[in-house]
Order: C-alpha cells, then sequence, then structure tokens
C-alpha cells in the first residue's frame, strides 16, 4: 500500500499542474471596458474594474509561484531517505577492505610472518603465473603500469624465466612423485605442484609437516636448506623464493624501485599457493598475506 505522504505529493502535485493548464489554456484577458465610470453618485468605475481584475491576476500568479516552490521541497523531502540509505553502505565498503572497488596493493612477506607460518606447518606463496606461454601484459596493463617499450620486454623476459627456472627444479620431484618424467611433462607445472604435495601427505602426514616448517623457517632466516631436504622442503623452498628471484630479473634491467613496484603490483598475473597438510584451511589472520 503506498505510503500515505506519497499520496499526499501526487494530489498536491495533479492540482499544481491542473493549475498550471488552466493559467496556460485560458490565459488573462484585457481589461473588459466597464459599462461606465462611476460618477459622484458611486456609479461603476473602469479604473476601479481594471484594479480588481489586476489584483485578481496577481493573487492567481503568487499562488502558482508558491505551489512550485512546494513541489520543489517535497521532491527534496522524497529523495532524503535513498540518500541516506547509500551514506549507510560506505562505511561497509570500508570495513571489508574495500571487495568490489579498488584492488589492495600487495605487500611482502615479512619475517614474522614467515614464523607465524612455520608455527602452523603451512607455506603459503604467490609466484609469477606458470603458463606453457608466459604471460605478457595486455595493452591495458602496460597504461596502467606506464610502461615503455623496453620496460614492456623487460617484463616479458622476465616471466618466461621465472616459468623456465621453476619447472626446471619441479620436474624432477614431481617424476619421483608421479612414478617418470614422461608423465611429469603430460601434467603439467600446477598438477606437479599438487602430487608432490599430496604425496607427502600420503606417506607420512607429520613429516610432511615438518618439512612445511623447516622451509618457512628456512625463509625466516632460521635455518639452512639442508642438502637432503623431503621433496615436499623443496617445492616450498621453490614456490617461496621465486618472487624475490622474479623480481632480481627485473631489478637487473629496471632498477631495484621500479623492480619491486611491478613484483608486487595486483596487475601482474600471479599464482598463489597453500601448501598445507590438512584439507581444512589454517587461520592465517595474524600474518599478511603475500
Amino acid at each position: 500500500m503506498a505510503k500515505p505522504w506519497i499520496i499526499g505529493v501526487a494530489s498536491f502535485v495533479g492540482g499544481g499542474v491542473i493549475a498550471s493548464g488552466a493559467w496556460t489554456a485560458f490565459p488573462p484577458r484585457a481589461a473588459t471596458p466597464a459599462a461606465a465610470r462611476t460618477d459622484d453618485a458611486g456609479a461603476p468605475s473602469k479604473a476601479d474594474g481594471d484594479d480588481d481584475l489586476r489584483k485578481a491576476n496577481q493573487n492567481l500568479t503568487d499562488s502558482l509561484h508558491a505551489c512550485d516552490r512546494q513541489l520543489a521541497d517535497l521532491r527534496e523531502r522524497s529523495h532524503a531517505a535513498p540518500a541516506a540509505s547509500t551514506a549507510e553502505v560506505a562505511p561497509e565498503r570500508e570495513r571489508d577492505g574495500g571487495r568490489g572497488g579498488r584492488r589492495r596493493e600487495r605487500g611482502e612477506t615479512t619475517r614474522e610472518d614467515w614464523e607465524r607460518m612455520a608455527q602452523l606447518g603451512v607455506v603459503r606463496v604467490r609466484i609469477p603465473c606458470i603458463r606453457d606461454t608466459p604471460w605478457k601484459p595486455n595493452e591495458r596493463t602496460v597504461n596502467r603500469l606506464g610502461l615503455a617499450p623496453d620496460d614492456t620486454k623487460a617484463l616479458e623476459e622476465a616471466y618466461a624465466a621465472s616459468n623456465k627456472r621453476v619447472l626446471e627444479q619441479i620436474k624432477p620431484l614431481c617424476a619421483k612423485a608421479l612414478g617418470g618424467a614422461d608423465v611429469a611433462d603430460k601434467v603439467g607445472p600446477s598438477a606437479c605442484i599438487d602430487a608432490i604435495q599430496n604425496a607427502a601427505k600420503r606417506g607420512d602426514p607429520k613429516a610432511a609437516k615438518e618439512s612445511l616448517t623447516h622451509a618457512a623457517e628456512v625463509q625466516a632466516g632460521k635455518r639452512q636448506p639442508g642438502a637432503d631436504a623431503a621433496p615436499l622442503e623443496q617445492l616450498a623452498n621453490v614456490l617461496a623464493a621465486e618472487t624475490r628471484a622474479f623480481e632480481g630479473d627485473l631489478a637487473k634491467k629496471l632498477g631495484p624501485e621500479d623492480a619491486k613496484r611491478l613484483a608486487n603490483d595486483p596487475s601482474l598475473c600471479t599464482d598463489r599457493r597453500v601448501l598445507r597438510t590438512t584439507d581444512e584451511m589454517p587461520d592465517l589472520r595474524g600474518e599478511r598475506a603475500p
């Protein structure tokens, strides 16, 4: 059922429209000549008739202006409620970190982050995308990042080098998990990472968790990588170190500042992985996502 104030607005608007239409359709005519001018005995005067008509016309004009002002006031009131609703949505977007709006910049994983991961037996990584054909930025990304042609070429070469470096290190681990190098070649890098992780969990879940703890401690600077490290630990160290290696490739051609800016920019293509030994996702709120 329509709200009473809406009905009132509609009625008022309708009345104003009718009044305006009448004013347009039947404009005031010029003063009608009076039959005779009043004389000293009080007969009707033409001047008095003209004055009365002008007053009536002025009163009607004032009424129409007042009507217009009241209609404008009612329109403002009718839009006040939606404006308040919109204002209430803004804090929600700020609380959820701006999801649906501007994407947040990525932060580097700190030593404290790695120490927390070591306690949980988890390794969370972000690496440049691994593809059969190395990723290349499109025109929109190039313009957003402000890349010159040489900069774009350096970025593409860094992706190619990253893909090659990662594949060369994980293929032997993958072949061991799947039982052959030919199988590792067929399944691709993403499936290889899953295979290495799953093989470790099936073999000895406790040892697998220790492998991830050791890898996180290596990244935190508390341990040196062992030559006889288990495959899962080797995989975790390879992936955890790749972002720095990628940034190092960029720094050789673009300088350290631009390299750091690009390596952490959300416009670039990245793969995110959480290596863990349980199906349940651990609580990583105490560390910033890499």
